[in-house]
């Protein structure tokens, strides 16, 4: 049976490597989708994603594993649940859960309210899997599965090295595109297809030239520029944490480090996304105000900040000289959340308390007059489309859960949480003027994971009390 146990633990991490390597894809199946003007519409479809797949089974071996050490450590340790209830970071996003399945009632598409609810379930269930599952602490033994040894920081390592590796893989992509000006034919790992003739392809001007903003493998470059956010700042998490840059081959690790960094700084300032500027800056500051703030100030984090603030001095002076169109930079962007924006106030106004229904907004757009098609989307909020969808009561209860995750003081944890709170931060800002950690898969994974390893600082820190005695923590540490 202990066999059994280990095989399912071992399982259940390399799902979980499954999912980091494919989760940023677009490989999908359209189930279902419901035309709006006659038109297929991203927001109006049922889908089952590559990633869906790769998570199931994530969830499915950990529910075994625990069933499974349930019965091998019965009456050796015991975990109860109660405690971690208590905790407003599993309570609140577990009630606005229940909300969302209670907004079916209401909505006009009940199967798209269902469909959204049960994803919002799927990410619900992944952000506690990483709560337990991916943050090292010293806990080992209990009914519930959570191994906080060496292995686990093992499996954070390689976190980390797959999602770089990950966003090295897309920058070059996205780099690559940018240069030639059209997609690269990847078409089997779903890349999107675009030129600049096409008119509903992200573009930028300059001297009157339309440029293709660099898309990677993601379906939009401002997607692109957040996941680069969380890549460029796990970069500095693992060279700082795993000391790399100590290793007897210091100044080659420096050179590698330098590179990796660099191409995707150039693949996030190619996106043109401006939130994603925006966003990693406010991490790095974040993570700049931390150090300073300790009175320890770390000298490799101090000069990894420079390098990168000296390198976005360089982007926004190569921008300036290259004389954009301004409008096709900032004044598009605007104009376009200033109309969703009025939009979202209306739809508000309609359903205040309790919302249109989740996944309701696009499809409440057929009842505005003069719409074009594209611009059938949600609007450019994650806050308001939650107050719309969901309504006031929505709205508290994610506003609520966000302050709680904002209110959450590292201490102690490995890894440090504050790399984790500077990209959530980083995250929050792109939230305030955008929608796809919302409502689009590869956003939505990487808004959960990183809630997760936060809280996951928080739970462990909080609950050392709860530890056990040495002699009953042999049963997962082969």
């Amino acid at each position: 049976m202990q066999k059994a146990v280990n095989l399912f633990n071992k399982a259940e991490i390399w799902f979980f490597y499954g999912l980091l390597a494919t989760f940023t894809l677009s490989i999908r199946k359209v189930l279902f989708f419901y035309p709006i003007k006659g038109q297929f519409n991203e927001y109006s479809g049922i889908y089952l994603y590559l990633s869906d797949i790769f998570i199931f089974l994530v969830l499915v071996s950990w529910v075994i594993s625990i069933l499974y050490n349930k019965i091998v450590i019965k009456s050796r340790c015991s975990l109860s649940l109660l405690p971690y209830l208590k905790q407003e970071t599993v309570l609140l996003p577990l009630l606005l859960v229940v909300f969302s399945f209670t907004s079916i009632l209401w909505s006009d598409n009940h199967n798209m309210a269902i469909f959204r609810s049960l994803k919002l379930l799927e990410f619900y269930i992944l952000y506690l899997w990483a709560i337990f599952r991916i943050v090292p602490s010293t806990q080992q033994c209990s009914t519930w599965n959570i191994v906080r040894d060496k292995r686990g920081t093992i499996v954070f390592k390689r976190t980390l090295g797959i999602i770089i590796t990950i966003g090295v893989t897309q920058s070059v992509v996205g780099i690559w595109q940018f240069i030639a000006q059209k997609s690269i034919g990847l078409i089997w790992l779903k890349e999107s297809v675009f030129s600049p003739d096409i008119s509903e392809v992200a573009k930028i001007v300059f001297n009157g030239e339309k440029y293709i903003r660099a898309y990677g493998l993601f379906p939009h470059p401002n997607i692109l520029g957040g996941f680069l956010v969380l890549s460029i700042v796990l970069t500095i998490i693992y060279f700082r944490m795993f000391h790399v840059e100590q290793s007897t081959e210091q100044k080659q690790n420096k050179w590698i480090y330098c590179i990796i960094l660099g191409i995707q700084l150039l693949a996030i300032f190619l996106t043109f996304s401006k939130s994603a500027w925006v966003g990693l800056l406010i991490a790095l500051a974040y993570l700049w105000y931390r150090n300073v703030s300790r009175g320890t100030f770390n000298d490799f984090i101090a000069e990894k900040i420079k390098y990168l603030l000296l390198v976005a001095g360089i982007f926004i002076l190569l921008i300036i000289v290259a004389k954009p169109n301004w409008y096709s930079v900032i004044g598009k962007s605007i104009d376009d959340r200033v109309f969703y924006l009025n939009v979202s106030r209306g739809t508000f106004l309609e359903k205040p308390i309790l919302g249109v229904g989740l996944g309701q907004f696009v499809l409440s757009l057929e009842k505005v007059k003069d719409i074009e098609d594209w611009q059938f989307q949600p609007v450019h909020n994650v806050f308001l489309l939650i107050l719309n969808e969901l309504g006031v009561i929505g709205f508290v209860l994610f506003a609520w859960f966000v302050w709680e995750i904002i209110r959450i003081v590292p201490r102690g944890t490995i890894p440090d949480g504050n790399y984790f709170k500077a990209i959530f931060l980083g995250f929050l800002f792109v939230m305030l003027i955008d929608h796809y950690f919302w409502d689009i898969q590869q956003g939505q994974i990487m808004l959960w994971l990183i809630l997760g390893l936060i809280a996951g600082g928080k739970m462990w820190t909080s609950n050392e009390k709860d530890t056990y005695p040495q002699d009953k923590r042999e049963i997962l540490d082969k």
